[in-house]
């Protein structure tokens, strides 16, 4: 069985929805494991994200201008992206509502990368698109907004012609009270190539999880490209969004619940964070092994 394009954003749609003011509702269980398990189906984790850094906890809308991706791996063109993108969190589950996960006080790192062409990504290196520190949330509008310069101002996509699709993540990560921007990229530094995990591990322990993501498809001409993408089965969203409710529930019980001290991620790298109530993302994704097979390029 072969799943086209159309199929694998039409299940992706469900964790994004149509656009919607911000808090108009929460978001569930199903909609933030839909959204985190489809990064690996679409060969964007292990390489070059880390399933580990993964525990989405939010619904993230970009924005370009009049631009609005209205789900996760929509295809656009390289004029709908010149305008630098703006981001918000529409939605989040009640238990990232009960953390404070977003609140006011937070801050965060917001990336935009380039992770190449599916099946040909064999390198935790990205081309880097922007990457900015010291945002917070606008519990009023739902934007997150940054209150310091880029480290890479923003610059289009344009990926190389008759390439393939080029897929283009936009990462929100928790920035904890100990964060210092690594050296490189200097600030307002252009679009660049970027080790991702080495800029990580170089925030001192100042980086945590991944808690919104989201990501789009950009394509200059049209080439015959090795792809390693699948579809997201449902018995594997409904597996991740148990664990996930389970884990917020032991979390509320606890003093030392992710996030909540700001202590870096050296206090937040568990095991818990490759496995969901004792249930790991590899785990999960066999579950659905059975019905997922190659997709189609997205």
């Amino acid at each position: 069985m072969t799943f086209s394009k159309n199929l694998l954003l039409a299940t992706a749609a469900m964790a994004m929805g149509s656009a919607v003011s911000a808090q108009s509702s929460p978001a569930s269980y199903d909609q933030v494991a839909q959204i985190q398990l489809t990064f690996p189906a679409a060969d964007l984790s292990p390489v070059p994200v880390p399933t580990s850094w993964l525990d989405i906890q939010g619904v993230l809308n970009v924005t370009f201008g009049n631009t609005r991706v209205s789900n996760i791996g929509d295809m656009l063109t390289v004029a709908q992206v010149q305008t630098a993108p703006t981001f918000t969190i529409s939605s989040q589950t009640s238990a990232a509502s009960s953390a404070g996960t977003f609140g006011n006080n937070k801050k965060f790192t917001v990336a935009f990368l380039d992770a190449g062409v599916a099946g040909k990504n064999v390198s935790t290196e990205v081309f880097c698109h922007y990457l900015g520190n010291n945002f917070t949330w606008d519990s009023s509008s739902g934007q997150l907004r940054n209150s310091s310069a880029a480290r890479v101002a923003y610059g289009a996509p344009l990926p190389a012609t008759n390439d393939g699709p080029h897929r283009y993540m936009q990462l929100v990560f928790q920035q904890f009270d100990n964060f210092t921007a690594p050296a490189s990229p200097a600030a307002n530094a252009p679009i660049q190539r970027l080790q991702l995990q080495d800029y990580y591990k170089n925030a001192n322990g100042g980086l945590g999880k991944i808690v919104a993501a989201n990501y789009i498809q950009i394509e200059v001409g049209q080439a015959t490209a090795p792809s390693s993408t699948s579809a997201v089965s449902q018995a594997s969203v409904t597996a991740l969004a148990a664990s996930k409710s389970s884990a917020a529930g032991s979390m509320t019980a606890s003093s030392s619940a992710a996030g909540s001290t700001g202590s870096g991620s050296a206090g937040h790298s568990a095991a818990a964070s490759t496995v969901f109530g004792g249930v790991s993302i590899a785990g999960i994704l066999a579950v659905g092994s059975a019905v997922v097979v190659g997709a189609a390029m997205l």
